[in-house]
């Protein structure tokens, strides 16, 4: 069965819908959403059976860790341990954004997901900011592809890929940036950078 397409205001998401997307979280569903890099794979990062789900479907290895999405900063030092205040100094600068932060994760924080460290982001998208706030936990924040093939700039890329797999596609158009986030590794003496995308690394060096 091919995943039902939920089509939402960018500018101004529905609550319906938004709590629509919401239910089929709390199920341990997949959605594949948009943000302002890529579109996502979305599933309860809480969740294990629904975090299997994500590998699964995604062929993706199991020891590479999964990026996690959250709506609020309040909420960081619950999932994360340690932070200093060059990270803070980071996350208060490129957040909300295409920047994804590594910390040393707290044990609320599925080993399934990562080991010792977790993935980060704060997406600058008011749909996945809404389904992120109104489900109140983190959700996984992957591509939503098949490992290794193209990133999802938009629904058309999403469904060639995951539509049979997947519950639903949150239709918010095509993502802005169309560049996957910039990663880097926080929980050393000095930033590592994992993957150049949106941000370039020397202009987080800067900071």
């Amino acid at each position: 069965m091919s995943a039902k397409i939920i089509k939402i205001n960018p500018d101004n998401p529905e609550k319906e819908k938004i709590e629509e997307a919401v239910k089929i979280l709390k199920k341990g569903g997949l959605i594949a959403f948009p943000t302002e890099t890529i579109y996502g794979l979305g599933a309860d990062a809480l969740n294990i059976n629904a975090v299997k789900k994500v590998y699964s479907i995604k062929k993706r290895p199991l020891n590479k860790p999964l990026i996690i999405q959250l709506a609020n900063k309040k909420d960081i030092s619950k999932f994360t341990k340690n932070v200093s205040k060059k990270t803070n100094i980071l996350i208060n600068k490129f957040w909300p954004g295409a920047l994804t932060i590594v910390f040393k994760k707290s044990k609320l924080i599925p080993n399934i997901i990562t080991t010792d460290k977790i993935a980060i982001r704060i997406p600058d998208n008011k749909i996945a900011l809404a389904i992120i706030k109104k489900f109140g936990h983190p959700i996984t924040g992957t591509s939503a592809n098949i490992s290794k093939k193209e990133s999802p700039l938009g629904v058309k890329d999403v469904i060639n890929n995951l539509s049979e797999k997947i519950e639903a596609i949150i239709d918010g158009g095509k993502s802005k940036i169309g560049t996957e986030s910039t990663i880097i590794d926080l929980t050393s003496n000095y930033p590592i950078l994992l993957r150049q995308g949106a941000i370039p690394f020397k202009k987080i060096l800067e900071n």
